[in-house]
């Protein structure tokens, strides 16, 4: 057993966790030591005894640390983690970090965790255990993917809590689109339903003439290359799941999209966050899964004054189906594929709403 001093609580906060940092015995790399503390206590000068003889993890420890993971049904959790977020970018002194939101289940509970990276070999995992912001790298045992991370002013204009660990290629977070028509999908809707925030990116598109100037062995998209032509023209591509077609989605458009299965393939993906109409012309293709047309019809007839997409499929079974999550700050997680959307003046005004 051996003492030492933590300087500042909320520096604490800043020590990230490698999966090869530490010398072995699970202790962090830093200027200052501290996982399991509150943000908002202030600095002070206090001790702790600490063990240093163990080099594996206790799985008694674990198993206690993640069960007492606090639950936050109302999306407190949103400026719970941002405020922790704040602290740690004030006062680390280092490399630059980014953040993200990253989801855990613990015995069927949603759980809520601040992911902070510098980048290059230094990460760590924060969320409210007991009423504190503790560091819960360790505990969950797993390493932190590089995608879905942001610089921290960018992070901070997250409207809510969003996981996009998964979304390679993710360059920015707005609230101002040209206009146009984009392809994607709705990440949280506002409670008043004005509002989406919507996960976009930009199309790999081909003219006609580059499409038939095609030969066997070109390159279309990265690794992504013609294989075969046959004698109609139609190309087949090195990945199977990978094709592309007349973009029938826009009928003003003669180009052609590379797609993945159904749905066109997006580069350079942004997260926006924009208005959309109340009289917004939709395409509501949940009809094919709504197997209650008559609860439907009289939910209709009992909210004569919602909006265009308050009276649709997709919004009666997210209520119905339970499919809806309180994100924090007034929004809520409702997902849904947009193939495609049309914004006009940072708003909706055209959506086909899609499952697949």
């Amino acid at each position: 057993m051996k003492k030492r001093t933590i300087i500042s609580v909320v520096l604490m906060g800043a020590l990230l966790m490698g999966c090869n940092s530490g010398d072995g015995t699970g202790e962090t790399k830093g200027t200052a030591e501290e996982s399991e503390t509150s943000v908002q206590q202030t600095t002070e000068t206090s001790e702790i005894t600490e063990t240093t003889e163990t080099s594996e993890t206790d799985p008694t420890r674990i198993a206690s640390v993640l069960n007492e993971y606090d639950v936050f049904e109302n999306g407190e959790a949103y400026e719970l983690l941002r405020d922790y977020a704040t602290a740690i970018e004030k006062n680390y002194d280092g490399q630059s970090l980014k953040y993200g939101f990253f989801d855990h289940y613990q015995s069927g509970d949603h759980i809520w965790l601040l992911g902070v990276s510098n980048g290059i070999d230094e990460y760590g995992f924060y969320a409210s255990v007991n009423g504190e912001i503790k560091d819960v790298t360790e505990e969950l045992g797993y390493c932190m993917h590089e995608t879905g991370l942001f610089p921290y002013t960018q992070f901070m204009k997250l409207p809510c809590l969003i996981n996009l660990e998964y979304v390679d290629e993710l360059t920015d977070v707005t609230d101002t689109l040209e206009d146009g028509m984009y392809y994607g999908g709705i990440l949280a809707v506002s409670e008043d339903a004005g509002k989406l925030v919507i996960l976009t990116g930009d199309t790999v598109t081909f003219t006609p003439e580059e499409y038939e100037n095609f030969k066997v062995g070109d390159v279309v998209y990265k690794d992504i290359s013609v294989t075969y032509i046959d004698s109609d023209g139609n190309i087949t591509l090195s990945d199977p799941y990978m094709s592309i077609r007349e973009n029938y989605f826009d009928p003003n458009s003669e180009d052609y999209l590379l797609m993945d299965v159904s749905v066109p393939l997006k580069t350079n993906y942004r997260v926006a966050v924009i208005s959309i109409d109340p009289d917004c012309s939709i395409i509501d293709n949940y009809g094919y899964l709504n197997l209650d047309m008559e609860g439907f019809d009289a939910y209709l007839s009992e909210h004569p004054d919602s909006t265009a997409l308050e009276r649709t499929n997709y919004w009666y079974l997210a209520d119905r189906d339970d499919l809806t999550e309180p994100l924090g700050d007034n929004w809520t997680y409702r997902p849904s594929m947009l193939l495609p959307v049309v914004i006009e003046n940072n708003t909706v005004v055209e959506a086909t709403l899609d499952f697949r």
